[in-house]
């Protein structure tokens, strides 16, 4: 029978990304955080419930740079740190999308339905986030196909 280190070594999944020349790890998040993130920011436990309409876009808007920083900190190993929050504030889009997609590998490199059902399953998300999920999945995949598609038709 296998052990929880045979099955979770200490090697975790990092990813890493090159913001300004230099390499920056992203060991991505755990449950905790995730947990500690969601009672800290209960918007973004509500951005995936049946909240509609204005109010839920202005929460949204309003807190998109604070939840941003907290999820760039947490993911690169400085969860709550007051410090490392402001330092991602001052990256660049580019840079705050690029450092949050290599948290988003570390964080679900089996791809976002196991732990989109994890967190249901745990009491973080609503169910509706499942289906939230399959619908993004299959938008990607019809973007692919219509990119593929043209790409092919292209070059005929």
């Amino acid at each position: 029978m296998a052990s929880l280190l045979d099955i979770a070594p200490i090697e975790n999944v990092v990813c890493s990304v090159t913001v300004r020349g230099r390499e920056l790890e992203t060991p991505g998040l755990g449950i905790g955080a995730i947990a500690a993130l969601v009672a800290r920011f209960p918007v973004l436990q509500s951005i995936f419930s049946q909240q509609e309409g204005y109010e839920k876009s202005l929460d949204i808007a309003r807190l998109g740079p604070e939840v941003a920083s907290a999820i760039i900190a947490s993911g690169t190993g400085r969860h709550f740190s007051a410090e490392h929050e402001e330092a991602a504030k001052r990256l660049l889009p580019d840079e705050q999308l690029r450092v949050l997609t290599a948290i988003w590998k570390a964080t679900a490199p089996n791809g976002p339905r196991p732990l989109a059902e994890a967190l249901v399953e745990a009491g973080l998300f609503d169910a509706e986030l499942i289906n939230i999920v399959d619908r993004l999945l299959a938008a990607i995949d019809g973007a692919r196909k219509t990119s593929s598609d043209s790409q092919s038709l292209s070059s005929s």
